[in-house]
């Protein structure tokens, strides 16, 4: 791929030259007068020939001589190692060619890619898979060789979002889930699960539930091969057994600072009475205790997570909800 030229000497008197055996390369040709050997090889290779001169007088002669044509520069590298989000990483690109310089499209946050061995080195901070395009420029050819590859960096993640509720009295079960990871243990790391139950090193929640109420803890999936860790926090809301159902999801409606707002929280059997238990609503609503409407005008940004009990006769159960404000837009 790159252009040739090297000319044949020889002493003696006018005549021409030719091969006299083997094959030049191709894309390769000879001068029969001057002995130029010139052109643009199109494979690599080793290749001997017979060069002879043959005079005008009859006499000739011959010699054997050899091109060595470097194939075109390649990277060789057609796979890369997987890595993990907050370990040490390092593999080195491998190519064909002579001395030359690497390039890489944007690398994951963390690595960098040493432009002189083709080293990719560094401690990512994110997990994912990556696409890269990397380029090998070789020096003595201004050759460019290309490859698209994948980096994956693992990083596991607790895809389990919410619980089902439980019932005082009843066994309890559920698995907690995760990506990203081939094997790893769970734990609870904050808070305290529901009475009566427990969370095994596979993850699986489970136990006969012994009080009623809302409890919030963080759970912890560590990777078994990297050390890095994934945490949520989970809520578990347990029922008394005939107790009032509450039917509206947990998250509420947003609000927006300075505007008016309305929403309203449901239960069966009807005709109960609801209040806060827990924190409170943000700044400027109200709680209807009789219809579980929620009304007026946010006074303040912010998430606000709070505690609401619906009571009808001697029963009782109790929801955690969370509203979310934002400020006022400008102008």
């Amino acid at each position: 791929g790159v252009p040739y030229s090297a000319t044949l000497a020889k002493t003696g008197g006018p005549g021409i030259w030719i091969i006299d055996g083997g094959l030049l390369p191709k894309g390769v040709t000879l001068n029969a007068s001057t002995g130029a050997l010139s052109g643009t090889p199109s494979k690599g290779g080793t290749f001997t020939i017979t060069a002879g001169y043959h005079q005008n007088d009859g006499q000739a002669t011959g010699r054997s001589l050899t091109i060595a044509i470097r194939p075109s520069p390649s990277v060789s590298t057609t796979t890369l190692p997987s890595g993990y989000k907050g370990v040490p990483y390092a593999t080195t690109l491998a190519k064909v060619g002579t001395d030359g310089t690497w390039a890489s499209s944007t690398l994951p946050t963390g690595l960098i890619l040493n432009p002189t061995t083709g080293t990719i080195s560094g401690t990512p901070t994110i997990g994912g898979d990556f696409p890269l395009y990397v380029t090998f420029t070789e020096m003595a050819s201004n050759q460019v060789a290309a490859a698209s590859l994948e980096l994956i960096i693992g990083a596991p993640a607790v895809t389990t979002d919410s619980l089902p509720d439980g019932t005082t009295g009843s066994a309890y079960s559920q698995q907690l889930a995760e990506t990203g990871s081939d094997a790893g243990t769970w734990s609870v790391s904050k808070g305290t699960v529901a009475p009566g139950t427990t969370v095994s090193s596979s993850g699986l929640l489970s136990g006969t539930t012994t009080a009623a109420g809302d409890y919030g803890f963080t759970v912890t999936y560590t990777d078994t091969a990297s050390g890095t860790t994934a945490s949520r926090a989970m809520l578990l809301h347990v029922s008394d057994v005939g107790s009032p159902v509450i039917s509206t999801d947990n998250q509420l409606p947003d609000g927006t600072v300075g505007t008016a707002y309305s929403t309203a929280v449901a239960a069966t059997p009807t005709g109960g009475t609801w209040s806060v238990t827990y924190a409170s609503l943000p700044a400027g609503l109200t709680l209807n205790a009789s219809t579980g409407a929620i009304t007026g005008t946010p006074t303040t940004a912010g998430d606000s997570l709070f505690i609401l009990k619906y009571t009808k006769g001697t029963t009782s159960n109790t929801r955690v909800f969370g509203i979310h404000v934002s400020a006022a837009s400008a102008g």
